[in-house]
């Protein structure tokens, strides 16, 4: 499956998923956040300079699903994506809109599962249609599951 790093227009947010090599050439002309998300063992990648950056909410968790989520895996490794992770989220992109920022940047390590997953899942609740995201990547399903609950709430 080819990696898209086109930028998705929906009807009240605008949403671009980008990898960890991506994230630090982002340039947009518009006022835009990141959600920039890491594996444990890893810093976190520097955003690119840009006087539209709004905000940037860093996370760390491991791309696993449901079913290794649940085992709860005591490891420095491994850390599943949590319900407090996806209520910082919201709230985060709630903010964002409230301040005039409606394009969301979400990048992850290969920029494929887990910031595809929280990409469809704020496209599906702002948007109504997360079918961009489901055709060009694969959404990690635990994490839009979790994220589009905390927006729902």
């Amino acid at each position: 499956m080819p990696i898209c790093r086109d930028v998705f227009r929906g009807d009240v947010l605008a949403i671009q998923v980008l990898d960890r090599a991506s994230i630090v050439r982002c340039s947009h002309s518009e006022k835009f956040a990141v959600i920039s998300i890491t594996d444990p063992q890893l810093k976190h990648p520097v955003v690119a300079p840009n006087k539209f950056c709004s905000a940037i909410l860093q996370l760390s968790f491991s791309d696993v699903d449901e079913r290794l989520a649940k085992l709860s895996i005591a490891s420095p490794y491994v850390t599943p994506f949590s319900t407090l992770m996806a209520q910082m989220i919201a709230t985060f992109v709630r903010q964002e809109i409230a301040l005039g920022v409606n394009l969301t940047v979400v990048q992850c390590d290969a920029g494929m599962s887990r910031s595809a997953g929280v990409a469809s899942a704020l496209s599906q609740y702002y948007n109504h249609d997360e079918a961009f995201f489901l055709a060009h990547y694969r959404p990690n399903r635990w994490v839009r599951r979790l994220v589009l609950e905390a927006l729902q709430n």
